[in-house]
């Protein structure tokens, strides 16, 4: 038996920085760990392993919000699906 729910969506303008701050922080993070890792003296491999994954979540992330954005018209619907 399914059970209909009116769902209540809160405005994304609260998200779009936060979104544009992961792209943005994501580029000089990833720069740092290259410039880390493709130094043949440094002790710090580990630092730059770690900023490296660290570079690619936060992209990863961002990408992944930005499919939640949408826009619709007045007097327009959209349906959201959960879980099938």
């Amino acid at each position: 038996m399914s059970v209909e729910k009116k769902a209540h969506a809160a405005s994304g303008w609260l998200m779009i920085p936060v979104v544009i701050f992961g792209f943005l922080a994501s580029i000089p993070t990833m720069l740092f760990a290259i410039a880390t890792l493709s130094d043949p003296w440094t002790p710090y491999v580990g630092r730059g392993l770690f900023l490296m994954f660290l570079a690619i979540a936060l992209f990863a992330a961002s990408i992944i919000c930005c499919c939640g954005f949408f826009s619709l018209q007045p007097g327009q619907a959209r349906v959201c699906v959960l879980f099938g």
